[in-house]
């Protein structure tokens, strides 16, 4: 039987068409940015966000739960950045720029679009010490997912930590760890 991975689906299709189905809910936020009727706007936002959620998780029905998750999840995050921008213009905040709005979008995990509509300012103090750790924070978290795709690996190593320390106890030198 062969092993199962609870983030890589069965077929490497599904990964396409989740990614464009992703690259849509983009195009879409983008289109929805470009109506005039804040109604329409809001309305088509909306209907975004359930669109999306709803293909990706249909496309994903009888995939593995990690894949299922993150997919479900992406597309949720990229949707509703459309539902925050129309809610934004409401409250008075100007169209973000071609850039500014390529950022908050897709590079941006929060919701607030505010920083990207202020000017540029000099980088905040400790900025750098703070972008170093998230990205220590990152490889440790891919790590962690490495290692839970690659399960028996892990498994094999705890059993042979059990077997050693069960050996040591069982050689009454190192008691106090036992």
């Amino acid at each position: 039987m062969a092993a199962v991975h609870g983030y890589i689906p069965a077929d490497p299709l599904i990964i396409l068409l989740a990614a464009l189905i992703l690259g849509g809910t983009v195009l879409g936020n983008l289109a929805i940015g470009c109506l005039r009727s804040r109604q329409a706007a809001r309305i088509a936002a909306w209907a975004l966000v359930i669109g999306a959620v709803v293909g990706v998780e249909e496309l994903c029905v009888g995939q593995p739960p990690g894949f299922r998750m993150l997919a479900i999840i992406g597309v949720a995050l990229w949707a509703m950045k459309a539902v925050v921008l129309v809610e934004a213009r409401e409250t008075g905040l100007k169209r973000l720029s071609w850039q500014r709005w390529c950022g908050f979008v897709s590079a941006w995990p929060g919701m607030q679009p505010k920083p990207f509509a202020a000017p540029s300012r000099a980088p905040l103090p400790g900025a750098g010490a703070l972008m170093a750790l998230g990205l220590r924070r990152l490889c440790l978290g891919l790590a962690l997912v490495h290692c839970g795709v690659n399960r028996p690996v892990v498994c094999s190593v705890a059993r042979v930590a059990a077997r050693v320390r069960r050996c040591r106890c069982e050689d009454r030198s190192h008691p106090p760890s036992c």
